[in-house]
């Protein structure tokens, strides 16, 4: 579930900061499939996004299991 709720300011440290957000580039939808992807298993996760398991397919074959490994988990 989203919610979109009105909270009070939050408290500024001294010495800090507080920085007022006009705009968000991330739209519910985008927000509400995130969520929905972070809920799925390692196998819902590959069938929803059969592009990123083709890029990772093509990076094991020109780079081979550890390295691809390597850049899968550093993301």
């Amino acid at each position: 579930e989203i919610s979109l709720l009105e909270v009070p300011r939050p408290a500024c440290r001294p010495g800090g900061v507080l920085v007022r957000t006009e705009f968000s580039l991330i739209s519910m939808g985008t927000e509400a499939m995130k969520i929905h992807e972070s809920r799925l298993s390692l196998v819902g996760k590959a069938r929803a996004r059969p592009d990123q398991v083709r890029k990772v397919l093509e990076t094991v074959a020109q780079q081979g299991p550890i390295a691809t490994y390597k850049k899968v988990m550093s993301r």
